[in-house]
């Protein structure tokens, strides 16, 4: 049975875990759309300074990096059965030589096939490479609901094409991927709230909503 109660900060932070910043298994190329293909699109399963790159003139894209198999790093593991409240996604980006090259965009990837939603910044690339974070941590990117099946998939990932507006080359050194997920039967379902309506308070959610727990 559920009982309807009101529940602390610290309470939902104890229920929302999440897998920590994750790297993938699997880096590709997908030619669907953009100009250029990326160069050893592999070399985004490590941030180690070996490099994805793509050499772009003045106003040509990418093609799709795209990254998948995340879930064997999760840690802790998720199970299929969990509700995802949201994804947050962190690519490690830089130039050669300039800063004339940003993101074009930045997409989900689920079961295989890269959504529409873009998350995409207006950040421009620099030659010191850095992380720049598409997503958050209540953010499902377009989708009415989102389960550890679907985060535990191989084809589950991220996709990220750039634009230049100089010629110059763009380099990704690695993606990480960090899900947040509440276990099944504790559902954080609150009075017709869905996660996209919940205020973040770093990884937990406002302490002043209603939730159902299991009783």
């Amino acid at each position: 049975m559920l009982a309807q109660c009101s529940i602390s900060e610290a309470a939902i932070a104890s229920i929302v875990p999440d897998a920590g910043l994750r790297l993938p298994t699997s880096g590709t190329n997908d030619a669907s759309v953009g100009d250029v293909a990326w160069t050893n699109p592999g070399n985004i399963t490590a941030d180690d300074g070996t490099l994805a790159t793509v050499v772009l003139a003045l106003n040509q894209t990418s093609q799709y990096l795209v990254a998948t198999g995340f879930a064997s790093n999760w840690d802790p593991p998720i199970p299929n059965s969990a509700v995802v409240l949201g994804v947050m996604f962190a690519w490690k980006v830089g130039t050669l030589t300039g800063v004339d090259i940003k993101d074009q965009a930045a997409r989900m990837v689920k079961a295989g096939v890269i959504g529409s939603t873009d998350r995409s910044v207006a950040d421009n690339w620099t030659t010191t490479s850095a992380y720049l974070t598409h997503g958050h941590d209540y953010d499902l990117w377009g989708n009415a609901s989102l389960a550890g099946s679907d985060v535990n998939a191989s084809n589950f990932g991220a996709a990220l094409r750039c634009v230049a507006s100089v010629a110059d080359t763009g380099r990704v050194d690695a993606v990480k991927a960090r899900v947040f997920w509440v276990p099944m039967p504790v559902a954080a379902v609150a009075l017709g709230f869905g996660p996209e309506s919940w205020e973040p308070i770093g990884p937990s959610f406002r302490a002043d909503r209603i939730v159902l727990l299991p009783w």
